[in-house]
């Protein structure tokens, strides 16, 4: 395995390339970048945007991502295995890729796309244009979303039909692929989820009355299939890369190949935003109908009063 340092350069042929700073490479004779250790790898990928032209083809790996992974980004395929708070913070453009997640994965995120298996929690925290796509999250997911697209696989048992397969791997003590108040104050945002599953949130009383009446259902059509093929692929191949081989997403490669529209919207749902935010949809209280229920229940904050 071949090692080189790249120092700083400060030559007049090679100052719109300049590194300005010292990172030690493995690999770099390859299309991937190995870089080891979590904190010169913030520093890195926050500072060195503007002159890293010469890398923008390659893929950097990092065991560690520690927290701010990939601020900033402005066009790096960057991966990491693990990452703590606010991975993806501002960036604008450019692809990130993890395994797991800690809290507001996708914080500011103005562009570009980010994967996850599993996120914490506010998965999509304030995100505009970008595409994001997870297989488990946590409490307040897709908060603040905003012109974006946010799109939860989910495991194996959020679906019906037969042959799926997940990995299962979703941390302890998560019942669910979804948390307690998703959705919040959506802006324009289109979100896909597992039909299954958001019965259960609906059922079990876990989306904000305020966050139902920001949300509207929209069935997918068959000229949907090649943009839900093409996000799938990419998941896949992106997690591929970090050595993930994940189940939930071949199934669902497969199942979509085939489906008809009926198909489709019998295991996805896809809300937006409603252009009146006073009532419920009717789509979605016809949705809740279906399934024995008489009226979708509403969950609301408790009123604290402090003395």
């Amino acid at each position: 395995m071949s090692k080189s340092t790249i120092p700083s350069q400060k030559s007049q042929l090679q100052k719109n390339d300049e590194v300005h700073a010292r990172f030690t490479f493995t690999e770099t004779d390859k299309p991937f970048i190995k870089l080891k250790g979590s904190s010169g790898a913030i520093g890195f990928f926050a500072s060195l945007q503007r002159d890293a032209k010469q890398f923008l083809d390659r893929q950097f790996i990092v065991q560690n991502g520690g927290t701010y992974f990939g601020a900033a980004n402005q066009g790096l395929d960057l991966y990491s295995t693990q990452v703590s708070d606010f991975a993806g913070n501002l960036q604008d453009k450019g692809a990130i890729t993890v395994y797991s997640a800690g809290r507001q994965f996708g914080v500011g995120l103005q562009g570009g796309t980010m994967h996850a298996a599993h996120v914490d929690s506010e998965v999509g925290y304030r995100m505009g244009t970008a595409t994001l796509i997870c297989e488990t999250a946590g409490d307040s997911a897709g908060h603040y979303v905003g012109r974006g697209r946010f799109w939860l696989l989910g495991q194996a048992h959020d679906y019906s039909f037969e042959g799926i397969e997940s990995n299962n791997d979703a941390p302890i003590g998560r019942a669910r692929s979804l948390g307690i108040n998703p959705f919040a104050a959506s802006a324009g945002g289109t979100f896909i989820v597992p039909r299954q599953l958001f019965i259960e949130l609906l059922e079990t009383n876990q989306i904000m009355e305020s966050s139902l009446k920001r949300l509207t259902l929209s069935e997918l059509s068959s000229s949907d299939k090649p943009q839900l093929l093409e996000d799938l692929n990419r998941f896949q191949q992106k997690m591929t890369v970090l050595g993930e081989d994940r189940k939930i997403a071949k199934s669902l490669i497969h199942f979509i190949e085939s489906a008809k529209v009926s198909d489709l919207n019998n295991q996805f749902v896809q809300l937006k935003t409603a252009r009146d935010f006073s009532s419920i949809d009717p789509n979605l209280t016809a949705l809740f109908s279906a399934n024995q229920k008489s009226r979708i229940p509403i969950f609301k904050p408790k009123n604290y009063t402090f003395r």
